[in-house]
């Protein structure tokens, strides 16, 4: 069976990405200094995102089609060995929800820095609780899916 380029660029993104945010994780639980605590907390969302992302991304590699009338989707990765659309399906939205919310944690993150360059630093909890204020819209669009 041939592999095709893009299919080589793809997988190739993913599996970097997933060793390079997982490598961040590790540098980020064990490295980090306490001064730095609550925007690691930050960066380490955003990693824990990216990395699902990668992986879910690895796992449905998808072929977009247009019609006149329709846009069609086939899953040619690996999940379409389990023969199961509905799998597939359900990994490719939560591929779109990391997409989706790493768009809204970038923002949050610019908005952080700022924050800190204007004002002191905010407590840990606070940050947590702006990342789970942040989380919810995504997942409510996601999840209806």
């Amino acid at each position: 069976m041939l592999v095709s380029f893009p299919r080589v660029i793809h997988d190739g993104s993913c599996i970097i990405a997933i060793v390079l945010n997982s490598a961040l994780i590790i540098v980020i639980l064990m490295k980090t200094p306490t001064k730095l605590r609550c925007f690691a907390t930050v960066l380490f969302n955003m990693s824990i995102i990216e990395l699902i992302t990668a992986l879910s991304s690895l796992f449905v590699f998808n072929r977009i089609m247009s019609t006149d009338e329709h846009m069609l989707t086939m899953f040619a990765g690996p999940c379409h060995l389990t023969e199961s659309s509905s799998l597939c399906f359900s990994i490719y939205a939560i591929r779109l929800h990391g997409h989706a919310h790493h768009c809204a944690l970038l923002a949050f993150s610019f908005c952080y820095r700022y924050y800190v360059i204007r004002n002191s630093e905010p407590s840990s909890r606070t940050v947590f609780l702006w990342l789970t204020i942040i989380y919810v819209p995504t997942v409510i669009v996601y999840v209806s899916l």
